[in-house]
């Protein structure tokens, strides 16, 4: 992953183009940046799934329980748990839906299960007692266990700020984390973007290159 912010990946671009202290702009290429980086993930994995642990994001979040008589979920007898908030829906791939699911200490992974089964598993001496989850209309919820109060997950989500409205442990995106995205996509990103989205509106831009140890950046000659 790179070890360049999303504050620094827009002020880079920002004086590149001359611009280095509209926040406007800056906001706005926050936004794009994170649409940019959506694209570029979803093309890569597709060619390249086994690289999905370079743009992965962990979190945990707090789950509660579902008494019995309360169940919305057809043919789940309850109680069962469920997340206290929406989970952000991960990057649409055909590899997987997360790519961890499990205890908040990351040492236990439970299987996805199709919900309609999880009661015709009490039939089966060694399956019934195993803890199992799915994720419904951006609800997950956790079978056989009822005394966790926290559940670690880990995805590629396409914005990487998705994770903030379920974080619950201090791990949340912010403006100054490393941006989970391998340098040689975000340079061409980058690229991309100063020649595409702001090549109309500035023109007279320099290339840049976020390898660098030392980014000096001018408007090209015209």
């Amino acid at each position: 992953m790179a070890e360049i912010s999303l504050a620094q990946i827009v002020s880079l671009i920002s004086d590149t183009v001359g611009q280095p202290f509209n926040i406007p702009l800056q906001e706005k290429l926050k936004v794009m940046v994170a649409y940019k980086r959506a694209n570029y993930l979803q093309q890569s994995l597709e060619k390249h799934p086994e690289q999905r642990k370079f743009f992965q994001q962990s979190f945990t979040t707090k789950l509660t329980q579902i008494p019995a008589g309360d169940c919305v979920i057809p043919n789940v007898t309850c109680p069962i748990l469920k997340s206290v908030c929406k989970v952000p829906y991960p990057l649409r791939s055909s590899w997987s839906m997360f790519d961890y699911v499990g205890t908040p200490d990351w040492t236990t992974a439970w299987g996805e299960i199709v919900p309609e089964f999880n009661d015709l598993r009490q039939y089966n001496r060694y399956t019934k007692d195993l803890t199992k989850w799915c994720f419904i209309n951006g609800d997950l919820y956790v079978f056989n266990n009822l005394r966790l109060k926290l559940i670690g997950i880990r995805g590629i989500f396409s914005d990487p700020y998705a994770i903030n409205t379920c974080c619950a442990t201090g791990n949340c995106f912010t403006d100054d984390t490393p941006f989970p995205m391998p340098a040689d996509l975000l340079n061409a990103m980058i690229r991309d973007i100063l020649n595409t989205e702001l090549k109309i509106q500035y023109p007279q831009t320099a290339a840049v290159d976020v390898n660098e140890e030392k980014k000096v950046t001018r408007p090209t000659e015209g």
